[in-house]
């Protein structure tokens, strides 16, 4: 008779230390099961209100929520106990309006830092408060991030005080 054991049972086999196992067994989650499922929606729909909310107080940073981390690519190891995402700000990310630049005089070329060139006329007016004023096409990526974790904290009041 031809025995196929899963990997899991496999793997419990072999982990003959007893508070090893039981480590392994708590650090498996369901994906699928209804807890998880609320939790990660629950998330989600704050993270969405947050983003819509940082959209209404200042309309240059309407934007998308995109899903990105290890929960959202099936790689997580152990419970949700986070959730990644990142925002796309709409009209920074339209075809036609920016490009990348590679950052001149770098002693190494590194993909993970760039310029922001905004070559869109009409939106480099529309975003001048968050452009180089020696380069005045490129974004200032701390100002931006500046305006974006101030939106977060105006918004988070606003929603403590309506508990």
């Amino acid at each position: 008779m031809l025995s196929l054991d899963s990997s899991e049972d496999k793997m419990m086999r072999q982990l003959k230390n007893k508070p090893l196992r039981e480590l392994y067994k708590e650090a498996e989650f369901d994906r699928e099961h209804q807890e998880v499922k609320e939790i990660e929606e629950t998330v989600g729909h704050l993270v969405q209100e947050i983003a819509e909310s940082i959209a209404e107080k200042d309309p240059l940073f309407t934007n998308t929520i995109l899903q990105s981390g290890s929960f959202y690519e099936d790689l997580k190891v152990e419970g949700p106990d986070e959730f990644d995402f990142m925002i796309c700000l709409e009209e920074l990310s339209t075809p036609g309006v920016c490009a990348i630049r590679a950052i001149p005089f770098r002693s190494v070329q590194d993909p993970g830092y760039v310029d922001i060139e905004i070559e869109d006329p009409i939106s480099r007016k529309r975003w001048k408060e968050y452009t180089s004023k020696n380069k005045k096409k490129f974004l200032k990526p701390k100002t931006l991030l500046e305006k974006f974790k101030s939106l977060i904290d105006e918004v988070l009041a606003e929603k403590k005080e309506h508990l």
